[in-house]
């Protein structure tokens, strides 16, 4: 459920439950104020909730970043992409901006012979 109060851009919920979880990492001081607040620790080392979202496969995400870099590269006769350029394919916007260099940077470092540290 997304917090319903907002300060500073940060949903109270979302902070107190983030307070909560991480209690032990925080200063003494920090903790009697929690506290004092009744926040209390958690009772045991719980793993952050992280809000369900779709996950598009590495792969799947690679072949929408080609076909975009393709439907560019069509349009615009070059592969010089802007930082902040959106391409929409097939319904999709992708987001090309630096694509086509971090693609090639991934493709040397995965690459036979490469060295990797």
């Amino acid at each position: 459920m997304a917090s319903a109060v907002i300060v500073q851009g940060e949903g109270l919920g979302a902070w107190v439950a983030a307070q909560h979880t991480g209690f032990e990492r925080l200063v003494p001081a920090q903790q009697w104020v929690l506290t004092a607040l009744g926040i209390q620790p958690a009772a045991t080392a719980e793993e952050p909730q992280m809000p369900a979202r779709p996950r598009r496969w590495q792969a799947g995400r690679r072949a929408l970043g080609l076909a975009a870099a393709r439907q560019f590269h069509t349009c615009e006769g070059r592969l010089t992409v802007p930082c902040k350029h959106v391409e929409t394919v097939g319904g999709v916007e992708v987001r090309l901006g630096n694509w086509p260099g971090n693609a090639r940077a991934a493709l040397t470092a995965s690459a036979p012979g490469s060295a990797q540290n």
